[in-house]
């Protein structure tokens, strides 16, 4: 809305413009690579995206970057959302699965290797539970507890049993009691309703959780050593679990350099390591290298990389051990990117903290933020 100000001698005016309001009726926030997503509860599940769009993973059917969020053209009964790298899906009250963005390695699902700046029916798919898009591939659980996996997979994130990309969804081998998936960098972990979690795909640095270092076409279990969890989060090179025993504890395993394992060190581990720190937590959530556990309290804490200030202690360097994230109080659900990290309030807003060069914190600015700003 414009508003005209006397501008002073002469009586002239001059159109000055006020601020948007904060993003309200948010029910779920998806950071991805350098954009993120929000689900809304306003006209029946709609989506609106915000950062960059060089590949139309903003779905607003154009490829400008926006500083604030843009809504998802044609988008609607939307009940669940998820950001890749550069592609973002939703999951429709039909249990079909809608993506749009970068596509070239068959991200999208809808059997073709192209982008697209609308959402895009995901082909032979339905009567799905859950998404997660990784890096450059999605994996979503059907109802049934299986699992299917689209997208790149030369590193076996797939879980098929080959080491080959899939423009259409392709059955995890062996899984048909999964609760959750968590599509990563370039490998996938699956929560299983036995508390357990198997992982697959790449594995040089440890992330599959196996005590080995070697690439996996098929699931393998975590080390025997992690059993009751409630929920898996993998990261570019890593991958953590919230605990159920322990008072809500929050182990990870894979790639450390950057301190994400949050035990204290910068070193890579190939089964899972206790969080120093971490109790009561209820969600937790992993970036390229950084991670964040959300608390009872609804107080955030992150740990690992920090140099965008994406673990929001207003600081902008890397910790190896978990640090209260500045003025976040009452936060509901939390969500780590690449190099930025978004929680969505009790009150239906979202702030965003770290990495934010591309727009994707969405508060009308290019720019980094050590400490949470308010999505407008």
């Amino acid at each position: 809305m414009a508003s005209l100000v006397a501008s002073g001698t002469g009586g002239a005016s001059q159109v000055t413009r006020s601020k948007p309001a904060p993003l309200g009726s948010v029910t779920q926030v998806s950071a991805g690579g350098h954009h993120t997503c929000a689900l809304r509860s306003k006209n029946g599940g709609t989506v609106m995206c915000w950062g960059s769009d060089a590949e139309g993973q903003l779905g607003n059917n154009g490829t400008t970057d926006s500083k604030i969020p843009v809504g998802v053209k044609g988008l609607r009964a939307a009940t669940q959302i998820s950001s890749g790298q550069n592609h973002t899906c939703a999951l429709l009250t039909s249990t079909h699965v809608e993506c749009w963005g970068q596509g070239n390695d068959g991200q999208l699902g809808n059997g073709a290797l192209g982008n697209s700046n609308i959402a895009v029916m995901v082909r032979r798919l339905t009567g799905v539970a859950q998404i997660s898009a990784g890096a450059y591939h999605t994996c979503a659980v059907l109802t049934s507890g299986r699992v299917k996996c689209w997208g790149l997979g030369g590193s076996g994130q797939l879980g098929d049993g080959k080491f080959a990309n899939s423009k259409y969804p392709a059955n995890v081998s062996g899984i048909t009691n999964a609760l959750q998936v968590s599509a990563g960098g370039h490998h996938t972990c699956a929560l299983l309703a036995t508390q357990k979690i198997k992982c697959w795909g790449q594995g040089r640095y440890g992330q599959l959780g196996n005590n080995k270092l070697s690439n996996q076409d098929v699931p393998v279990s975590v080390a025997a050593s992690l059993a009751n969890a409630t929920q898996v989060s993998t990261g570019l090179y890593h991958s953590c679990a919230l605990i159920l025993t322990g008072g809500g504890v929050v182990e990870c395993w894979g790639r450390g350099n950057r301190g994400q394992l949050g035990n204290g060190l910068n070193a890579n581990h190939s089964v899972p390591v206790l969080v120093s720190g971490i109790t009561n937590a209820i969600q937790v959530t992993s970036g390229a290298y950084h991670s964040c556990a959300l608390i009872t309290s609804r107080v955030v804490k992150c740990w690992g990389a920090g140099s965008f200030g994406q673990l929001g202690n207003g600081m902008s360097t890397d910790s190896p051990n978990e640090v209260v994230v500045s003025k976040i109080t009452d936060a509901k659900q939390i969500s780590g990117g690449a190099d930025h990290t978004c929680a969505l309030l009790t009150t239906g807003h979202v702030e965003c903290w770290g990495l934010g060069t591309s727009g994707q914190l969405g508060n009308d600015r290019k720019a980094n933020a050590p400490t949470p700003v308010v999505v407008l």
